[in-house]
């Protein structure tokens, strides 16, 4: 037989010199090596095959899909042949998923159990003990989700290393705005060159000085670059690369590399030994940020490495804005799911009339709900049942878990098999570990605990989430009520305070509470700090409440110093001709966009589409013009706002009523840039200022847009500029207006917090 072309690559094919290439291969990590979802990962016992799959981070549900049948189906699409999972303790629990959810049709699939692994670094020594990998392979993070297209990206990569035997591996990541959910804390510095090698990495996040040693300056000219770097701090890691045959043999050769990107990376980048190249693949998420040169196409990729990455990039997801990954769609691995208001419903849901399934919302199969139940911006999994008068905000409740009557969870995770009794109140960031039971009438305070075993019975061996005997028998604390049963642990960043001392065991400890669910600015007194005091001082609601921003991820004074986007440094000018060009360009399909999304918008209010529909079309247009998806939220919101009547509060309130969910969907990604928008609309139009603060009361009082971001937007820089673009001193007012708003909101969460600790 012929051998096949290499436009079949990437899943085997042959080269340009008709040599048969390898199979495509992907590795793919059981263990994240981290703490960060302790003690959801920590079951009771081994004998419990249900705890024994949530100890394993490969199986942790995303959107109630097993993370690795969502690796599975992406690899795939890249038409991978060979998959290996690498397991420290978990890999009878992997092999029965696998029997009972079989691998795509084309796809083989071992599993390796690799006891001795304490690091990544060790688990690719061990594939390279083994000599199973001989040609270019994926390398996939356990916690990765990703939207991207592998099979493009490994020919990319295989065409790299037909011009440049030296490139070793492509770096997979997306490029995020400044106040993207899907952004951590402090971004890692990236530096480029033009033809998107990596020639710097710092991973611990940069702040207003940016230093690039003197030496990359030089590798670009050693490189035959074209003089110029591009200095990256907006992009997030996509939780999986490309790797040459040679990366596994460089692990082995340096014992010192541990973690990919902390060690191995930085050590090839500066290797005086080594010729090896590292380049990078930047998709562009839909945030709206400015495309830099690197940003190549469009897809999704991000790691839900902690509690507060998880519920992150869930949102992203729901929100539609980590486009393809759309759940019910074709591609997705899970149930199918029927939309219902702004919500997605599995079958075979009892709900009852009076049930409320607000916005952002996921309710698996099988799952009952009582009379009154609210739920808002949650996913709920299969076989829950949640009991009368319950509220459910911004959390997290995975499969077979019981919830009783007039119970309240705000920003919480709830694992599989554990039991919330009558009266059980949690506070945000609580996390619940499987098989625990809590209550009747307990209140949890924010951050709280509870673990199937004792804090600490989970060490050595065990800190990745492995399944052991415990300490001690099943228990019941009294601070988790009559019928408690578990251990109550430190609360969330409490974990780390005795054991800082050494920081090369930093991935060892529990996550830092900025990378918990539900954490504030206001909760954070180390990298914040600064950033955090810095919103005080022009007003008397700023000064008694300076610090208590609702949420660390979408504030954006947590992120003001930090490098924002890309920077570009160096260049020659030979290209200005070019630029101008190009810029025209991009002018041109700006206004074609603004054109032709106007046009749309007004077809759909004449002929009463619906706003999915609608929000469709307008994806469309704007991947048709490749415009930033700020574009889009200005031209939907500017186009609504206009429509609408600040005299006649009932018209308004009715066009509110109906393009509302609009406004939802293209703010989802920025609501404070929507929020700022909205400012500067009713700023800049005098008849439409008397709308602002109905306005704000309407997209609080529907949930259009969460109450931390309209603290947020409050606090934020854009909010209080005054320059004539926003509507000068009429934009100030309106912030002024709004006051009583933003008052009302953090009362309201300082009044919740106080009854929790009174209670």
């Amino acid at each position: 037989m012929a051998p096949k072309k290499s436009a079949k690559a990437p899943g085997g094919g042959a080269d340009k010199d008709g040599a048969q290439e390898e199979p495509l291969a992907a590795v793919i990590l059981a263990d994240t090596f981290s703490r960060a979802f302790a003690p959801l990962d920590v079951s009771a016992a081994a004998s419990s095959s249900a705890e024994s799959i949530e100890s394993c981070a490969l199986l942790r549900p995303f959107l109630n899909v097993p993370l690795l049948s969502l690796h599975l189906r992406a690899l795939s699409l890249a038409r991978v042949e060979q998959v290996y999972i690498l397991s420290i303790s978990h890999a009878d629990v992997l092999r029965e998923h696998l029997t009972a959810h079989p691998a795509p049709p084309g796809m083989e699939v071992t599993t390796v159990r690799t006891p001795e692994a304490r690091s990544v670094g060790d688990s690719l020594r061990e594939i390279d003990a083994r000599q199973v990998i001989r040609g270019e392979f994926l390398l996939v993070q356990p916690d990765a989700i990703v939207g991207m297209d592998l099979a493009a990206i490994v020919e990319a990569h295989r065409a790299r290393k037909l011009k440049d035997k030296d490139t070793a591996m492509t770096l997979c990541a997306m490029q995020v705005g400044e106040n993207a959910r899907s952004r951590g804390l402090h971004a890692p510095l990236h530096v480029l060159n033009g033809n998107s090698q990596l020639l710097h990495y710092a991973a611990h996040g940069v702040g207003k000085a940016v230093e690039i040693p003197n030496e990359v300056l030089f590798l670009e000219e050693k490189e035959g670059g074209d003089g110029e770097l591009e200095v990256r701090a907006d992009l997030v890691e996509a939780g999986i690369d490309v790797c040459g045959a040679e990366v596994p043999p460089l692990f082995s050769e340096n014992f010192d590399y541990q973690s990919l990107r902390g060690d191995f990376v930085p050590g090839i980048l500066t290797s005086d030994l080594l010729d090896s190249k590292i380049f990078m693949h930047v998709c562009g998420s839909s945030s709206g940020a400015a495309a830099g040169p690197s940003v190549q196409k469009n897809g999704y990729g991000a790691r839900a490495s902690s509690t507060r990455a998880y519920d992150a990039i869930t949102r992203d997801v729901l929100a539609g804005a980590a486009h393809p990954l759309v759940p019910s769609s074709n591609i997705w691995p899970g149930e199918r799911l029927e939309k219902r208001g702004r919500a997605l419903v599995g079958a075979g849901v009892a709900l009852d009339d009076t049930t409320v399934l607000g916005p952002g919302t996921l309710v698996a199969g099988g799952a009952k709900l009582g009379a009154d139940v609210r739920l808002a911006r949650s996913v709920i999994g299969p076989s829950v049942s949640v009991g009368a008068h319950t509220a459910i905000r911004g959390s997290h409740v995975w499969h077979s878990v019981t919830i009783g009557e007039r119970c309240s969870l705000d920003r919480s995770i709830v694992a599989s098999g554990a039991t919330l009794l009558d009266g059980v109140v949690l506070g945000r960031g609580c996390l619940i570990g499987p098989g625990c039971v809590v209550g009747p009438n307990v209140t949890l305070p924010p951050f709280s605990r509870v673990g199937a075993r004792e804090h600490g019975d989970d060490d050595d061996e065990e800190w990745s989430g492995n399944a052991a005997t415990p300490k001690t028998a099943a228990a019941v604390d009294p601070a988790l009520g009559a019928q408690g049963k578990g251990f109550l642990w430190p609360r969330a960043g409490e974990g780390r305070a005795a054991e800082d001392d050494d920081d090369d065991d930093e991935e060892e400890l529990d996550a830092p509470l900025h990378d918990y669910l539900g954490a504030e600015a206001g909760d954070i007194d180390d990298d914040a700090s600064d950033d955090a005091s810095s919103i005080g001082g022009d007003s008397e609601l700023l000064d008694e409440w300076d610090g208590s921003s609702m949420s660390s991820v979408e504030d954006a004074d947590m992120h003001e110093g930090a490098v924002g986007a890309s920077l570009i440094i160096g260049g020659d000018g030979a290209n200005g001709d070019e630029t101008a060009a190009d810029r025209a360009e991009a002018n041109a399909r700006l206004a074609d966009f603004k054109t032709e999304a106007v046009a749309s918008l007004k077809r759909a209010f004449e002929e009463g589409h619906t706003t999915d529909n609608a929000a469709i079309e307008l994806k469309t247009l704007r991947m048709a013009s490749n415009v930033p998806l700020s574009e889009v939220r200005q031209v939907a919101i500017s186009f609504i706002l206009d429509r609408c009547d600040a005299k006649d509060g009932k018209q308004t309130g009715a066009i509110l009523d109906r393009w509302g969910p609009l406004i939802e969907t293209v703010a989802s990604d920025d609501e404070i840039e929507a929020v700022a928008m909205m400012q500067t609309y009713c700023a800049l139009h005098t008849s439409h200022a008397a709308l602002f603060v109905p306005l704000l009361k309407k997209l609080y009082n529907d949930d259009l847009v969460s109450d931390e971001a309209i603290v947020a937007w409050w606090r934020s820089p854009a909010a209080r500029d005054g320059s004539e673009a926003r509507g000068g001193e009429a934009a100030l007012e309106l912030r002024r207006r709004a006051e009583p708003i933003v008052r009302f909101i953090l009362e309201s969460a300082e009044d919740s917090e106080e009854e929790s600790d009174e209670e």
